[in-house]
């Protein structure tokens, strides 16, 4: 079974009613009799966005739930009455290239009618053109306002009983545990019988009220969570060790078929919380003698693990309420397994905090298959030889503590490392170097000027030319997402990173900047994406590529950065094409300059440049073959 696999964006084929839409080209009122239809046995208003040419159609509900009147082809005045943070989120998240890739996703946003606030869950399903690629958007659109009014409302009483409950059911604990002790002399047999009853009920209790106070805390946003790589298998290793006793119980025995090392980015305090609790669950769903296999999966960029039992499995009416709170299969007044009905709800939880998914799925040939997926990190420092010694690194952060800890952790690689407390003072280190840094940490938050004004600025006087430079701040995230809709040109911040950080990512991420940094620069002029893509991937091990729309862009590009190389595509008919390729020489006089055209070329146009290639040489990797003789 290849959970990881089936965790991909998948062609559609089912029966679904979304998916049997016709086109958007076809008449409307086909499109919403097919909407009404559906709406009939959801009560849910439907929409459908074509992605190539960003129309968008809705029913008759969902134009009420929006507050729009229909008919109306266009995004943006269906998200017109969308509170604004909402809007620029789902601006940025219904861009094909951003989409995530699953076969659903769902979105909640505030709607404002007329004063008054609603909160609206759409889930989407994607479906995908003959080339593979996602091409259209059917959704589902509901009010969910009076319900989450209505969780908020129960996780609130929980919280305060769980608390209310926690302090006297720990006195409670300890008093009997003194008394089975012998603190009060030798008690009955019948009395001691007693005693072990109530103790055992109370542990009940008490992993009640812990399992809610968990939920209410990561609901809350209370947990932090300390995401770095983890070594996948030690970590699974760990947890069947943890478990081992627990098994022999049931007399089940658990078994790690995976043995390539996998690395994961998470925090693994909370992910072996969640593998213990799909461990205990599979020994205790095991027939007797039983095994519970751990099998590891991985993609190009995710790590998927499966929890195999031999048990009875979920039957299919319960499936898609096995993750609610208190919800167990089985009945309490048959039941003969322990538990609060809150440990899927809770490890679901936490995998989604940490970037991830759990699913269950049943096991072929019977039984269950509890599968989580989470991201793939690198091999850690200690796998890849650090080669940055004398590397020169400047420093620029305000905090002089944070900048002393920086350098401190620098430096264990030999780096040479220069500080700089402010704005003010990073210019006048870099205005006065003639010899430009391998590589600059650059903090956001500087006093008097902020890091990326700054950043500008040194970029605009070619300071940076051949520097490039890592945002190391507490924001960074969410100022990277604050300039990921703009025009505004970065090029030139190499990657951005969130603190705190430790030593050993901090110095990978210096070296790994460096070594890139080092390799033939080249400045690719294409609008298609796709064409972009093929030489990404053709140049992806031996050159530091950088991309650009038009030729406008470029030019701007090329003031600020030196390259190795430029790879326009080159069309005749565009003036701007034909003004930047007689500028190149002038503008990079050691740059070679290689022609991406299917076109014949005249021979002024093809003396102006180094080489001329077709699309068909970048799939043939002659596009790096050339680069690799250039340079020699």
């Amino acid at each position: 079974m290849n959970i990881a696999k089936k965790n991909q964006v998948s062609r559609q084929t089912s029966s679904d009613p979304a998916t049997e839409l016709p086109s958007i080209s076809s008449q409307s009122s086909h499109l919403n009799i097919r909407f009404d239809e559906v709406e009939m046995l959801t009560n849910a208003g439907m929409w459908m966005l074509d992605l190539h040419n960003m129309l968008f159609h809705a029913s008759e509900r969902t134009n009420k739930l929006l507050g729009t009147n229909a008919p109306h082809n266009t995004i943006e005045y269906y998200l017109q009455n969308v509170h604004p943070e909402d809007r620029k989120r789902i601006h940025a998240s219904y861009q094909a290239s951003t989409l995530p890739k699953q076969n659903y996703v769902s979105e909640t946003f505030r709607v404002h009618i007329s004063g008054q606030e609603t909160i609206l869950k759409s889930r989407i399903k994607l479906d995908l053109d003959n080339e593979g690629k996602i091409s259209r958007l059917f959704g589902t659109l509901e009010d969910v306002t009076n319900v989450q009014k209505t969780e908020r409302l129960q996780n609130e009483l929980i919280s305060i009983v769980s608390h209310e409950l926690r302090t006297p059911l720990t006195s409670i604990k300890g008093s009997i545990g003194l008394l089975l002790g012998g603190i009060g002399g030798s008690l009955p047999a019948q009395a001691t019988k007693l005693l072990k009853l109530a103790s055992n009920n109370t542990e009940r209790l008490l992993a009640l009220v812990n399992d809610l106070l968990d939920l209410e805390k990561i609901e809350a946003g209370k947990i932090a969570f300390d995401i770095k790589a983890v070594h996948l298998n030690e970590l699974i290793e760990k947890a069947i060790e943890e478990n081992e006793g627990f098994g022999q119980q049931f007399n089940v025995s658990f078994n790690l078929e995976s043995t390539k090392k996998t690395y994961i980015w998470a925090d693994p305090a909370r992910l072996i919380q969640v593998i213990n609790n799909l461990l205990s669950n599979a020994a205790k769903f095991s027939p007797t003698q039983g095994h519970v296999d751990i099998k590891i999966e991985t993609t190009e960029n995710i790590a998927t693990v499966m929890i195999l039992d031999r048990g009875p499995g979920v039957p299919k009416s319960f499936r898609q309420k096995i993750f609610e709170k208190f919800t167990q299969v089985e009945k309490s007044s048959t039941r003969k397994r322990e538990g609060t009905g809150l440990g899927l709800s809770i490890s679901r939880a936490l995998i989604e905090k940490q970037s991830g998914t759990l699913e269950y799925a049943p096991r072929e040939g019977g039984g269950s298959c509890f599968h989580f997926s989470l991201p793939l990190a690198p091999l850690p420092v200690q796998e890849k030889t650090l080669v940055v010694q004398d590397r020169r690194v400047l420093i620029i952060e305000d905090n002089e503590d944070v900048s002393h800890l920086l350098q401190h952790q620098l430096k264990r690689a030999k780096m040479k490392v220069d500080l700089a407390t402010t704005a003010d003072e990073a210019k006048d280190i870099l205005r006065g170097n003639d010899t430009p840094y391998d590589i600059i940490l650059l903090d956001i938050h500087l006093a008097g000027e902020d890091g990326i004004t700054l950043f500008k600025e040194m970029r605009d006087e070619g300071r940076l030319r051949r520097t490039p430079v890592l945002i190391l701040s507490a924001s960074a995230d969410v100022v990277k997402n604050q300039y990921k809709n703009t025009n505004e040109d970065l090029t030139g911040i190499a990657e951005w990173l969130q603190k705190p950080i430790g030593g050993k990512l901090l110095r990978l991420k210096v070296q790994e900047t460096i070594e890139r940094n080092n390799l033939p620069k080249v400045l690719h002029i294409e609008k298609n994406l796709d064409n972009q893509q093929t030489v990404a991937i053709s140049l992806q091990k031996e050159a530091n590529v950088v991309f650009s729309s038009n030729p406008v862009q470029a030019r701007k590009m090329i003031e600020h950065y030196d390259f190795d190389f430029v790879l326009l595509n080159y069309d005749k008919r565009d003036t701007n094409s034909r003004q930047l390729l007689g500028e190149l020489r002038s503008l990079l006089p050691t740059s070679q300059v290689i022609l991406l055209s299917e076109h014949n070329l005249d021979e002024p146009t093809t003396q102006q440049a180094d080489a001329v290639l077709s699309m068909s040489d970048l799939k043939n990797d002659n596009l790096m073959d050339y680069i690799r003789t250039a340079l020699i």
